[in-house]
C-alpha cells in the first residue's frame, strides 16, 4: 500500500515537473518573439531557475542599454521641489536624474543613484536649485551596471512676477512676496513643506 501510494506520488511529481517545462518552455519561445525588454524582463521574474536566465539576462542588457525612458510629466511644487512622473522601465532597479539650466548643454547629475524601491508609482521628487527661471531635467534608469538611454528633457520654470502682481508657480494673482523662496505667490502657494518636513506659511 505504501509502495503504491509513493508510487502515485512520484507520478504526479514527474508529471508537473514536465508541464511545467513544457510551459517554461513555451513562455520563453513566446518572449523570444516578442523580443521586447518586458518580455524578458517578465520571463526572468517568473522562471527564476531557468536553463535560459543567463540568455534572457543578455538580451535584456542588450535591449536596455538602447532603451529611452519617458518622463511624461514634470510639476513644481509650492516648496520648490518638483515631481517627475514617467513610465515605469521594465527590469530597472535604479534611476538617476540629471539637470541642466540650457537645454543643449551638459546635464549634471542632481539626484544620485535612485533605488528602484524609493521610487513611489513612477514618481520621483527631486529639489534642484532654481538659479534660473527655467531648469531642464532628463533620466536614465540603470539595471545591474547597465544603463539606459538618456530620456528626451522635460522643464518647468517660474513665470514673470508681473511687478508682484502673480504667483510665479501657476499664474494666479498674488498675496505677497516670500523671502524664503525669494518667489511671489498666491494664496494657494503660500504654504509649503520645507525638505526638513517643517510646514511654513510665508507670507
Amino acid at each position: 500500500m505504501k509502495s503504491t501510494k509513493h508510487l502515485i506520488t512520484l507520478f504526479f511529481s514527474f508529471l508537473i515537473f514536465f508541464v511545467g517545462c513544457a510551459n517554461e518552455e513555451k513562455d520563453w519561445q513566446k518572449a523570444k518573439e516578442q523580443g521586447s525588454l518586458e518580455s524578458y524582463a517578465n520571463f526572468n521574474n517568473r522562471y527564476i531557475n531557468s536553463i535560459h536566465k543567463d540568455s534572457a539576462t543578455r538580451e535584456i542588457y542588450r535591449l536596455f542599454s538602447q532603451y529611452t525612458p519617458e518622463i511624461s510629466k514634470a510639476t513644481l511644487n509650492s516648496n520648490l521641489s518638483v515631481k517627475l512622473s514617467f513610465k515605469n522601465v521594465p527590469g530597472a532597479d535604479k534611476y538617476q536624474v540629471f539637470y541642466s539650466y540650457d537645454k543643449d548643454k551638459s546635464y549634471s547629475d542632481l539626484s544620485g543613484v535612485i533605488e528602484k524601491d524609493k521610487v513611489n508609482n513612477s514618481v520621483l521628487e527631486i529639489w534642484p536649485d532654481l538659479k534660473k527661471d527655467t531648469i531642464y531635467f532628463k533620466l536614465l534608469a540603470i539595471t545591474d551596471s547597465v544603463k539606459s538611454t538618456f530620456s528626451d528633457y522635460s522643464y518647468v520654470y517660474l513665470l514673470q512676477s508681473n511687478n508682484g502682481t502673480t504667483c510665479q508657480i501657476c499664474g494666479n494673482n498674488s498675496v505677497g512676496h516670500c523671502h524664503l523662496r525669494n518667489i511671489y505667490v498666491c494664496s494657494q502657494h503660500n504654504v509649503f513643506t520645507q525638505k526638513s518636513g517643517s510646514r511654513i506659511r510665508c507670507p
